[in-house]
């Protein structure tokens, strides 16, 4: 939904606090622009008189590191409004999602097909947002792909390591990864900073969840 507008949002959080419901959000930004993401989401909260619950609260940009005291005051002053804000976090310095968050936002307009249309490993600008992304994480030895379907060899591999084996850029190789797997590849972002993750972790009002995948066991795999 990044996409929507505030007002829009607004308008959609009435209807849940109305029927008494709890508007439960991955904010805009969880980098270099999470406090303006954190205070879109209470703004939001302040004018739709909803329940707001801030999910995987956690600062991702490195030159943002230790300013999670700051970011909390936040939530803390809004509290003291009367604002109905929670939030919570999970209990380690790493996330997961898909490799297509390094992507600029306007090459990801339109769906799957479109997207792919635009990766071409020729294109100085996107080459350099990407790379832009990729040091915002932590750089290329801070980023792992866990997930990569149709393609095996990259699961379980940093991207500095597939880099160095496909002879290709950083950026270049996310461009390969993504193309080679139809945009699905998943990676573990080794990019927060313990001291605010055991900040967070004490505050009162935050509650702390593993936002863990469920895996299917298959007893006939010989290699599980």
């Amino acid at each position: 939904s990044s996409y929507s507008k505030r007002d829009e949002l607004v308008r959609l959080a009435k209807v849940v606090a109305k029927h008494n419901g709890v508007l439960a959000v991955h904010m805009r930004d969880e980098g270099e622009k999470i406090f303006e993401a954190v205070e879109e989401v209470i703004s939001i909260a302040e004018d739709s008189k909803v329940q707001l619950e801030i999910s995987h609260f956690k600062i991702t940009a490195k030159k943002l590191w230790n300013t999670s005291d700051k970011l909390f005051k936040l939530i803390e002053e809004a509290r003291g409004r009367g604002v109905k804000v929670n939030s919570d976090q999970y209990p380690y310095c790493a996330s997961q999602t898909r490799l297509k968050v390094l992507l600029p936002k306007e090459y990801t307009d339109g769906g799957l097909e479109k997207t792919l249309s635009r990766l071409n490993f020729n294109d100085t600008k996107l080459l350099r947002a990407i790379e832009k992304n990729i040091e915002k994480r932590g750089g290329a030895n801070a980023i792992m792909i866990n997930m990569s379907p149709n393609e095996e060899k990259y699961k379980g591999k940093y991207l500095s390591q597939i880099q160095k084996e496909l002879d290709l850029s950083s950026s270049q190789s996310v461009i390969k990864i993504l193309k080679d797997t139809s945009l699905e590849a998943m990676a573990i972002y080794f990019s927060m900073n313990e001291k605010d993750m055991l900040f967070f972790m004490k505050q009162q009002s935050n509650a702390v969840g593993s936002d863990a995948c469920a895996q299917s066991y298959n007893s006939n795999r010989k290699d599980f």
